[in-house]
């Protein structure tokens, strides 16, 4: 099963998602992630940038090292046609306005609702990072 996990700027909720989702699942399945606003493009392309060099990642890089997951080297990347069409499933976890038609009309799309952790504190991103991994084990239980 490959699953495609979709926020906005691909900082917090996707590479929660796809981070707890790799480490439980543990090579049985694979997940990816990525963002609906990662390329704006006005010459703000943040696509490739490292968690780490993102002032904005540290409190979910904090947040995950506390369960053991080095989120630190991980890369944002903006979403992709490919990406769509290889998944067998496609989490977003964005407001439905902001997610183009032909991917919201997408038969194995689902939306979660997930807070944003983008200028919270620790403990805000603790409450979203517990909520996504309760999120994926349930996922994870509806295949496995």
């Amino acid at each position: 099963m490959k699953i495609l996990f979709v926020c906005s700027g691909n900082v917090g909720r996707s590479q929660i998602a796809e981070s707890i989702f790799n480490k439980i699942t543990n090579g049985k399945h694979h997940a990816e992630s990525a963002g609906t606003d990662v390329t704006s493009g006005d010459n703000d392309d943040r696509e490739g940038q490292l968690l780490k060099e993102n002032q904005d990642a540290a409190t979910v890089i904090e947040a995950m090292n506390e369960i053991g997951i080095d989120m630190s080297e991980k890369v944002r990347k903006q979403i992709k046609s490919g990406m769509i069409v290889d998944a067998d499933k496609i989490v977003m976890m964005t407001r439905p306005k902001t997610v183009l038609e032909h991917i919201k009309a997408h038969p194995q799309v689902v939306f979660w609702d997930v807070a944003d952790p983008y200028h919270e504190s620790l403990e805000f991103t603790r409450r979203v990072r517990d909520r996504i991994n309760s999120l994926v084990e349930d996922l994870i239980n509806s295949f496995d």
